[in-house]
């Protein structure tokens, strides 16, 4: 009973008032609640709020990174196909789990083996830098990013959008950065993008999607 609380860290969430009546429930079932490992979804990038929760007895947290100004992305999209993809793309890093495995490699995880958030503020500081370096920053590695490709346009065709939306909007960032040196972040211009976009076509017509 009560493992794998996983809370929302939305308006109005008081860590102490969740831990209390978490830890009375728990009680109640005969559980200690010293035994419940409790992890908060979408906590906030800063130091004091992370310490408050590891002083409420929570154990540790995922963070929310801001979102990319959607004027920014909106922009690159000529037809709904190609939104379509891309979400079907990011959709697949959710459903497959990529993030959580880039935060298991991180330096965060092997930090957490000799330290908790409860008896280490330093180790909260460094948490959030090497979660941020790791997924931010360096982004996804190749592999997920071909599963994301694969899976994200068939379950965009499977839906009644044209499965080269996806293919459409990289052939826009490859050709706005063909020059570019940089790359990181969203608009890279990465080394191996028209191995993907010979990889998209492939894939569409092996599996005859249209």
């Amino acid at each position: 009973y009560c493992d794998g609380w996983f809370p929302r860290t939305r308006a109005g969430f008081d860590a102490p008032q969740a831990i209390a009546r978490l830890s009375r429930m728990a009680e109640e079932k005969g559980r200690d609640p010293k035994s419940l490992s409790v992890t908060v979804f979408g906590a906030p990038n800063d130091a004091a709020t992370l310490e408050g929760y590891a002083k409420a007895g929570i154990h540790s947290a995922l963070l929310a990174v801001p979102d990319k100004d959607r004027d920014g992305i909106l922009a690159y999209l000529d037809d709904e196909s190609e939104l379509a993809g891309v979400l079907g793309h990011e959709i697949i890093h959710v459903t497959e789990k990529h993030t959580v495995r880039a935060i298991q490699k991180s330096k965060a995880v092997q930090m957490g083996a000799a330290e908790t958030l409860s008896n280490s503020s330093s180790l909260m500081e460094k948490a959030v830098t090497a979660t941020y370096d790791n997924i931010v920053e360096k982004g996804f590695g190749r592999s997920e990013e071909n599963e994301s490709d694969e899976k994200g346009i068939a379950l965009a065709n499977k839906i009644g959008y044209a499965p080269s939306g996806l293919g459409a909007f990289l052939t826009t960032l490859k050709d706005r950065n063909k020059d570019s040196k940089e790359k990181r972040g969203l608009f890279a211009s990465h080394p191996e993008m028209q191995e993907r976009l010979d990889r998209l076509s492939k894939q569409i017509g092996a599996q005859k999607l249209a």
